[in-house]
């Protein structure tokens, strides 16, 4: 493959990124029941680490559920699942999609302003398969802010992410969905398909994910391997 050329320094980029056409034109049905097998495990162990948190009596929040991939498996594991996601295609997905369970509700929200949930009302709040890599600077720290404030002082905020190592499986799962790189830098993968429609994701290193989040707010932040091509972030609240 030739040598993509390397952004010098992304921060201007960074503040107008957005992936708003690449969630509401792309079917992401199709995208998570086709996936590369490093993009399986990942899915698979994140599930398993969450789990491992929760409980029957749970109520869990998903901030940017997407289609419902993960609304779906947790469901039965605690009492309440609500999903939120700003892009009006995944929310009509995510409803179709988990209409079978009566715990599940999903809303049409931005993940900065969740006005519509009290103070402390999650046991559990989830930003799973690198929502919080795909969202600009500006919106990681308010979804974080709103995260902090919606989840109770003994709950846990769960944050997975891609890894630095990630590049190839990134790139890969990308080109099997007709989605090449037009740029790839030391924190970000900037691809596009032929209709011009741009996917942005970003990847961390573990101590720079640990600040970031630190620098939200939070004093007990702790990142683990979750595999070699994720981390997995669990947050205290710390109220």
């Amino acid at each position: 493959m030739d040598e993509l050329p390397i952004c010098k320094s992304g921060t201007e980029r960074e503040e107008k990124m957005t992936n708003e056409d690449f969630y509401e034109k792309i079917d992401f049905d199709d995208v998570s029941t086709e996936l590369v097998p490093e993009l399986e495990s990942y899915l698979q162990l994140e599930y398993e680490r969450i789990f491992g948190h929760s409980n029957r009596r749970d109520f869990l929040l998903d901030i940017g559920c997407g289609t419902g991939r993960f609304l779906n498996k947790i469901a039965d594991d605690v009492q309440t699942v609500v999903g939120i996601d700003n892009s009006n295609t995944q929310v009509e997905r995510a409803v179709k999609n988990t209409k079978e369970k009566e715990n599940i509700t999903i809303e049409l929200r931005d993940a900065e302003k969740l006005i519509f949930v009290q103070d402390n009302y999650f046991d559990l709040s989830c930003l799973t398969f690198n929502t919080y890599g795909n969202m600009d600077p500006r919106t990681q720290i308010l979804a974080m802010d709103e995260a902090k404030r919606v989840t109770k002082p003994s709950g846990k905020i769960i944050v997975s992410v891609y890894s630095e190592r990630a590049v190839p499986t990134q790139l890969a799962q990308y080109a099997k969905h007709g989605f090449f790189a037009t740029n790839v830098t030391k924190d970000y993968v900037f691809a596009k398909n032929s209709e011009g429609i741009e996917c942005i994701s970003q990847r961390f290193e573990k101590e720079d994910l640990r600040m970031r989040l630190s620098s939200s707010g939070f004093k007990d932040v702790v990142v683990l391997d979750l595999c070699d091509i994720a981390y997995l972030a669990l947050v205290t609240p710390n109220k």
